[in-house]
């Protein structure tokens, strides 16, 4: 199951919602809070994983959640927007606006000395900063390529029972089909659940009827993207149409 609230996490949800409230980002404080959470769950020492910052919002609800020996792992080039890096990114290097941001937020919010940037794409990461990781959080390139390719590291940097959480699934279209490829089908992680577009895997062998309970499951999910890119679609006709729609606010997260 996705991770839920209780006596013991109440300080830290009021804590990731006092600190991201100057923090932009897509992830919502629900969203937030439940990876404080998983982080918190993860325990002594442990490595988290993160593909992806853009200015911290996720980094920071980690970084607070995991205990006082734990190490965050940043990953992110800064390159482009969340479709991916673009050519002319990749030829000019890192853009300095969202990585000044992303380090001053962390400051700000006291975690700095918990998080390790690595300003790399995700396929170069070395194995040896990410293997054994017992948290991975994926909001990277939502190419299909480059999330399958995420999806693939995962099973392998993840101890068993570890948690995979991914973010904008069934929300975009890439990031469901490589979700349905690369884990729906196979039987290296248990679905824990969702949390608007944060969903929750477990690292654990999955044979026989509880696969295909598994992938069923999951194979739902594709009513909740039908039904938000239906949404999506009808926000940007209307706005093309001239009306009054705030994007920000009325987007499904």
């Amino acid at each position: 199951m996705v991770s839920e609230p209780s006596s013991m996490t109440a300080g830290l949800d009021t804590e990731i919602a006092r600190v991201l409230a100057d923090v932009p980002g897509w992830l919502t404080f629900r969203q937030a809070m439940a990876l404080g959470r998983m982080a918190h769950e993860a325990g002594s020492k442990a490595r988290i994983l993160e593909i992806g910052s853009y200015q911290g919002r996720s980094t920071i609800s980690l970084a607070l959640g995991a205990a006082a020996d734990a190490t965050v792992v940043a990953v992110d080039p800064f390159l482009g927007n969340e479709v991916g890096p673009r050519a002319s990114d990749l030829s000019q290097g890192m853009p300095d606006g969202d990585r000044e941001a992303f380090l001053a937020n962390l400051a700000r919010a006291g975690v700095t000395g918990k998080v390790t940037h690595l300003p790399l794409r995700s396929s170069d990461v070395p194995s040896v900063k990410a293997t054994g990781a017992r948290l991975v959080f994926i909001d990277g390139s939502h190419r299909f390529r480059d999330v399958a390719g995420d999806l693939r590291a995962a099973s392998e940097w993840l101890l068993p029972g570890g948690r995979l959480a991914v973010h904008d699934a069934y929300y975009s279209v890439e990031v469901t089909a490589a979700l349905l490829v690369e884990v729906a089908v196979r039987n290296t992680f248990g679905y824990c659940g969702r949390i608007g577009s944060l969903a929750v895997y477990r690292k654990e062998p999955l044979q026989g009827a509880a696969l295909l309970v598994n992938t069923c499951v999951q194979g739902l999910g594709l009513f909740t993207l039908g039904r938000v890119c239906l949404r999506k679609t009808w926000l940007l006709f209307r706005a093309r149409l001239g009306q009054k729609v705030d994007l920000v606010a009325e987007w499904p997260l």
